[in-house]
Order: structure tokens, then sequence, then C-alpha cells
């Protein structure tokens, strides 16, 4: 239950442990890099995600690791030039999780 098509995938409650578990160092990874949004950031990671769960593949690396994917993805995306607004609102843009690994 949880999963989507595929052999892959994360189910929700799998998904929902990680967060559990990688939700303190995810965030401290992105103080670090991000200060001022950190907490926006990690928002967007979590939603980007979770909405792509069903498109993890265990071949290519541990969920903690996709799960960091997504959240330097953020952090590039924020620090970039071409992200000039004040609250690094250009950061919150849609990116797509499933193609760190593609």
């Amino acid at each position: 239950m949880g999963r989507g098509p595929g052999t892959g995938g994360l189910p929700v409650d799998a998904f929902v442990a990680l967060v559990e578990q990688e939700g303190v160092a995810i965030h401290a990874y992105l103080a670090r890099r991000a200060p001022q949004s950190a907490e926006d950031l990690l928002a967007r990671a979590w939603l980007e995600a979770f909405a792509a769960r069903t498109t993890y593949d265990p071949g290519l690396g541990a969920p903690r690791v996709w799960l960091f994917g997504v959240a330097r993805q953020r952090a590039a995306v924020a620090a970039s030039p071409a992200c000039t607004a004040p609250a690094r609102a250009c950061a919150l843009r849609s990116t797509s999780a499933t193609d760190l690994f593609h």
C-alpha cells in the first residue's frame, strides 16, 4: 500500500519514518547553506520528495541519500546568482525530485 507503479518507490509509512529520522539533520544542512530560508526550503523538499516517493529507485542509493539530494537541490537553487529575491522565493520554484537520480 502506498507504492506507485513499478518496483521502486517508498510506501507512505516508510517515507514518514524517513522524514522523522532525518528531519533534524536535513534542517541543519539547509540552515548552514541558507539560514534565512531553511524552513521554507525544508518544507519544499518534503513536498517534492513526497510527490516523487513512488519513483524512488532503491537500486540508485539509500533513501537518506535521495532525501538529502532533494534538499541539496533546494539549497543550490537558493544560492544561485539568478535567485536574487530577498526571501529567496525563487528557491521554491518547482524542481522534480525524480530528476535527482536520472
